[in-house]
């Protein structure tokens, strides 16, 4: 039935929808009524019932020597959906300010998670340009050297900002030790960049994708595709790890 099954969603267990339905079609029963009208177990009713009270959908008639039960309208399904509606807002008021005492508990600890951040092509640009300084104060406290491999397409497509980041203040005292393979693209930069920007060129081996580890993070960037995109993780100790890779395969 149509409304039975609309009772349920809304949230009435069956036999909550049983003995509301029976007492909006009878009017006003007595419990030993109600459970003969309904088949349901006498035990059961009164439980049921003073769900169905607590609703708003049903009240109790002490009037007369019999308690007796009694629908109320069925425009009190709104209000009770209402008072559940105002329920959860206030589990949600709540659970905002749980998550705001519990933040500084999760900054504190020793081993914290690290931060990942996902940017999507229209914005590496702009995540490049401002990300800089803040690469820059990282790599100064840690070993100075901008460390990692790169796919060439990464220079066609950035070419502007690797020469935008020498020429910035902050750049200053950052060495970069960058493998990559031969092109004519990296080739064409070495000659506008300083000295600082340190470039191996491995033989027989390609790259199809960047891959940083400067100061606190790890940067992944896919240019060899036609969506570009950037992932940076945040953490020091995998940064520091990935750091000593880096280096080992330099001196090699």
């Amino acid at each position: 039935m149509l409304t039975t099954n609309i009772l349920s969603q809304i949230g009435l267990s069956e036999n909550e929808i049983t003995l509301y339905t029976a007492l909006l079609r009878r009017g006003k029963l007595g419990y030993s009524e109600l459970a003969k009208e309904t088949k349901l177990n006498r035990s059961s009713v009164y439980p049921v019932s003073k769900r169905l009270i607590e609703a708003g959908l049903i009240a109790e008639d002490t009037s007369s020597p019999v308690a007796m039960l009694v629908a109320l309208p069925p425009k009190n399904l709104s209000l009770m959906v209402e008072r559940e509606k105002a329920a959860v807002e206030h589990k949600e008021a709540l659970a905002k300010e749980a998550i705001a005492n519990l933040q500084g508990l999760a900054e504190a600890a020793t081993y914290p998670l690290p931060q990942t951040i996902m940017v999507t092509a229209e914005r590496v640009t702009q995540y490049l340009h401002e990300s800089t300084k803040r690469w820059n104060t990282d790599i100064k406290a840690t070993d100075g050297i901008w460390w990692g491999y790169q796919d060439p397409s990464f220079v066609e497509h950035y070419g502007e900002w690797i020469k935008w980041y020498w020429k910035q203040s902050s750049s200053k005292g950052v060495l970069s030790h960058i493998i990559t393979h031969e092109t004519k693209a990296e080739r064409e930069l070495e000659a506008a960049v300083p000295k600082d920007r340190h470039i191996q060129i491995m033989e027989n081996m390609t790259f199809t994708g960047t891959q940083w580890a400067n100061g606190h993070s790890i940067i992944l960037i896919n240019t060899s595709t036609e969506k570009h995109y950037l992932t940076e993780i945040i953490d020091p100790v995998l940064a520091a790890n990935t750091r000593e890779i880096f280096r080992k395969l330099w001196e090699k």
